[in-house]
């Protein structure tokens, strides 16, 4: 074969190479192009989509997770850092804390409102509480995934499950087969189009990756709340130059080292303790409960002052119908004693009684108050808990407060309103009184249980907590409050009664002052009862409740002109013989208020003539009482016997007046009676403490004057307090009063007869 055959065929093998090569890369190269119009393989990353894809992972609507994140900040700095969020899609909610070595940095957005609220809380409890309110919108660099990417944060609605755990959408990723992360087998998908890391980077290849468990991975949750997969994390990848040179960095990456689905951590969802977001828009259809309608209130509380260890106790009766609210609570009346007080105050009049328990009638001391919050705080030593009607207690008198949401107080899930105060402490000796007021009250449904065995569920809010915190150091005249320390008020078994509820058994309260008045300043009463229209009212509950004997003491008191303190110990009485009474003791003017006050002694109604208003009513037939039985619904009517108004006569001595002594108040006395309260706080079982003053009266007869068989509304009885101021100036004027000389002789020696005879 010559040379240029050789050099043709030569020439011939290489151009069958060539075509060879070329029809390969051409077939390559339509193959390839067949895989970029199927799976659209990114531009952004040089590892190879794979085609074995498991089904993709279904994300939780409702889920917590922590995470390690890592932010490498420059060559020098990386920067870690411990996050939880809490992604509530029913409700609308995410919340996020952040922890770092000196603080704590908490957020919470409400899709509902539209706000961000971001607190930063010290690690150690010293320091600045803060709260910021942004717009909702302004959180965005919360989500990496929606920064990174140039996108924003809807104003309108929660972003989807999957943004917090990496994935923008499961439509544009793009499975790159199984990796080793952590340890762990997982499936990775990458996606692109991370504008805001690009323009950072400098560079188009930036992709995220996020991994998530192989199936053969399991957590140690319930089987049903795992979707297939759970995330273990995801971690920003920029490709520094085209590979395959070398230069990959991860600028950012999160590593989740905890994820529950299908459960939330409810407290990341409460605001703080002791923090006030003055612009935050609250939740609608929360508003403050409304004690408008309410006329008692009875409740135990224990107050506590946590910055110097020191806790304390009450117990509390406001009556705002009647304007009497009682307090009892230790005082301390020697360095080493410690004795049991009630606070009585009746704001008809403006007296305050002050009853040491377990002593006589001289340790009882009267004081002169007005319905001001600093008189309240003075006398009380509770100027938190106001009481000038119902809303007052609760100070919406003065403050606006705002829904907080749920709270946890004593294990009780309720519900929390917050203001700011400037009114308190009354006893501030500058005016920065800066103090914030936390209510919490119960969340519905909160169930008890009667003497019966019955559960009762209460709808109504009930309060359970307060908390009084000072913004500023505040000065007193009792030292000074400092900023951050705070009065913390436990209020246990608060029972409601509201203006239109009938309950027979409850628990009104025991305003009595019987003992701080002697024998010659109160007078034992009673007046007929003509039950003819319903005789067997005897026998039925009415009869011998607290509410009937309320009426009478409120009815009497109108009647007679005087505040309803004045009309105490009534009860009703059925005898064998048929006859019904009603009995009370009528208290007079304490001499110790002309001390105190001249004018308002002398503004105040005698006790002989309420006596004679109250006998001139019954007379005129305006002392009666309608009602509904209950067997028929027949309306009946109670109505007093003219001219039957007539003090109590002892027959074991020759007194005309006989009084009802209270057994001893110490807290030694008789286990006392349960009473079961159906209503405002319906039917609530209430077991008063030990503490608890119980009045079971016992009869000691008193005299105050001799009688004659003069008739009651023509005696003019001057047995009361009322003359004791006149009694020098009626003695020094000799002959001229002599009878009534004589006659204040005859009191004195009657009270002698008392100790004898009338025990």
């Amino acid at each position: 074969m010559g040379p240029c055959r050789r050099t043709w065929l030569l020439l011939l093998v290489v151009l069958v190479v060539l075509v060879l090569v070329l029809v390969t890369r051409g077939e390559a190269q339509g193959q390839q192009g067949l895989l970029d119009v199927n799976r659209e393989t990114q531009y952004c990353t040089s590892v190879p989509d794979q085609n074995d894809s498991p089904p993709q992972p279904e994300v939780a609507n409702l889920y917590t997770t922590r995470a390690e994140v890592i932010r490498i900040a420059d060559q020098n700095i990386t920067l870690v850092d411990y996050m939880q969020y809490d992604y509530h899609g029913p409700e609308n909610k995410v919340a996020i804390k952040i922890s770092s070595k000196y603080t704590f940095t908490r957020y919470i957005l409400n899709w509902n409102t539209g706000q961000m609220l971001k607190f930063k809380l010290p690690k150690n409890d010293e320091g600045e509480r803060e709260c910021l309110v942004r717009l909702v919108e302004e959180g965005v660099t919360l989500f990496p995934v929606l920064s990174g990417s140039g996108r924003n944060l809807s104003s309108d609605h929660i972003p989807s499950p999957g943004v917090i755990l990496g994935v923008l959408n499961w439509t544009d990723t793009h499975y790159k087969g199984r990796y080793g992360q952590r340890g762990m087998s997982s499936e990775r998908w990458d996606w692109c189009g991370l504008k805001q890391y690009e323009q950072d980077a400098a560079t188009p290849n930036v992709s995220m990756a996020t991994y998530w468990s192989a199936s053969s991975w399991k957590m140690p949750v319930p089987e049903w709340q795992i979707h297939g997969s759970f995330p273990l994390g995801y971690e920003v990848v920029v490709q520094a130059s085209d590979p395959p040179t070398p230069g990959m960095t991860k600028p950012l990456v999160h590593n989740i080292m905890y994820y529950r689905p299908d459960e939330v951590d409810a407290e990341a969802f409460l605001l703080p303790s002791e923090v006030y977001c003055p612009s935050m828009i609250p939740e609608g259809g929360h508003e403050f409960p409304d004690f408008g309608k309410d006329r008692l209130f009875t409740f135990s509380l224990e107050v506590k002052l946590p910055d110097i260890n020191a806790v304390s106790w009450a117990d509390g009766w406001y009556d705002f119908e009647k304007q009497l609210y009682r307090i009892d609570h230790d005082v301390s009346s020697t360095p080493r004693e410690t004795v049991t007080t009630s606070e009585i105050l009746d704001f008809n009049d403006g007296l305050s009684f002050t009853i040491p328990w377990g002593f006589g009638p001289g340790e009882c001391r009267v004081s002169l108050v007005n319905d001001t919050r600093t008189d309240w705080s003075d006398i009380t030593g509770l100027g938190h808990l106001w009481a000038d009607s119902p809303n007052a207690f609760f100070g919406l008198d003065t403050t606006n407060y705002t829904y907080y949401g749920l709270g946890v107080i004593r294990g009780l899930t309720g519900e929390e309103w917050r203001g700011q105060r400037t009114d308190w402490p009354p006893n501030a000796v500058d005016g920065n009184t800066l103090t914030l007021w936390q209510w919490t009250f119960t969340h519905g449904n909160v169930s008890t249980v009667t003497s019966m065995g019955e559960v009762v569920y209460v709808e109504r809010h009930i309060p359970i907590g307060l908390k009084v915190t000072a913004h500023h150091d505040i000065n007193t005249n009792e030292g000074l409050f400092t900023k951050g320390s705070s009065y913390v008020y436990q209020l246990y078994n608060f029972d409601l009664e509201t203006d239109v509820k009938e309950d027979l058994y409850s628990d009104a309260g025991v305003f009595d002052t019987y003992q701080c008045y002697s024998a010659n300043w109160r007078d034992h009463l009673k007046f007929k009862l003509d039950v003819s229209s319903y005789v067997d009212v005897v026998e039925t509950p009415l009869f011998t409740s607290v509410r009937f004997r309320e009426y009478w003491q409120k009815l009497l008191a109108e009647k007679g002109t005087v505040s309803p303190l004045r009309i105490t110990r009534v009860k009703t009485v059925w005898e064998d013989t048929g006859l019904t009474w009603v009995e009370f003791v009528l208290l007079y003017r304490h001499p110790d208020i002309g001390e105190l006050n001249s004018d308002l002694f002398q503004h105040m109604t005698p006790g002989v003539e309420a006596r004679q208003l109250i006998s001139l009513a019954i007379n005129d037939g305006e002392v009666f009482f309608n009602g509904t039985r209950p067997d028929n619904g027949e309306v009946f009517s109670l109505v007093a016997v003219a001219r039957s108004l007539s003090i109590v006569t002892d027959p074991d001595c020759f007194s005309t007046t006989t009084t009802s002594i209270p057994h001893s108040t110490t807290p030694h006395s008789t286990p006392p009676p349960v009473t079961t309260t159906p209503g405002g706080n319906q039917g609530t079982t209430t077991t008063p403490s030990s503490n608890s003053v119980t009045t079971t009266p016992s009869t000691t007869s008193t005299t105050t004057a001799i009688t004659t068989t003069t008739p009651v509304n023509n005696n003019k009885s001057y047995s009361s307090g009322d003359i004791a101021g006149l009694g020098i100036g009626m003695l020094l004027s000799g002959l001229a009063f002599g009878a009534l000389v004589t006659f204040l002789v005859v009191i004195k020696q009657c009270h002698y007869a008392v100790m004898s005879c009338c025990r």
